[in-house]
């Protein structure tokens, strides 16, 4: 169709929906931008595939959110 959409957000539900939105006939690049630890500089990782962002600062954050909220909810059972 000769249309490009481009998308950015730092939301985990989008992105997910997204990936699973998605078909194999589909053409979306997933793009990270992050400092590099040694060098300082910006630097970019691109994937086809959502589950292969290296690395996803996003997907961690919503994790540890997740973990937080089962450790609250159980109440400190499991420690």
């Amino acid at each position: 169709m000769g249309v490009q959409v481009f998308i950015a957000t730092h939301n985990y539900v989008l992105l997910k929906e997204f990936d699973l939105q998605m078909t194999r006939k589909d053409k979306v690049k997933f793009h990270s931008l992050f400092r590099d630890k040694e060098t300082n500089e910006i630097q970019i990782a691109e994937t086809d595939n959502y589950l292969n962002i290296i690395p996803n600062v996003i997907d961690e954050t919503y994790a540890n959110l997740i973990d937080r909220e089962i450790a609250r909810s159980m109440g400190g059972l499991g420690k």
